[in-house]
């Protein structure tokens, strides 16, 4: 699935699955692509980045793990050339039972 947005929040928990991101709309900016594909079984969340716009785009993608009560925060940049796009793999797997995903993402004309 492709989402048309220019930030958002997601969250992907366990036994609960994905609920829908949040839009942030910002001006000149939602000709980016944001999409991410959930893993449950490997507990991990694939996302991505898609520039369908005609310039270059600084991204930056955060995600929070967190396992029962403690947490960690990985911080992620790309600079994305017009129709170039970027992946990465938020994991959990390291979780023994109660986890999420949580997901945030902005870009900006550079």
């Amino acid at each position: 699935m492709r989402i048309r947005l220019v930030g958002c929040a997601a969250l992907l928990v366990a036994g609960m699955g994905f609920v829908p991101p949040q839009a942030a709309a910002a001006e000149g900016t939602t000709c980016m692509v944001y999409s991410e594909v959930s893993h449950d079984e490997s507990r991990s969340l694939d996302v991505k980045l898609v520039n369908d716009c005609d310039r270059t785009m600084a991204c930056s993608v955060d995600w929070t793990v967190t396992c029962a009560k403690s947490s960690k925060l990985t911080h992620n940049e790309a600079v994305l050339e017009s129709r170039g796009e970027h992946g990465w793999n938020a994991s959990a797997a390291s979780c023994k039972d109660d986890w999420s995903i949580s997901t945030t993402w902005h870009c900006n004309p550079k």
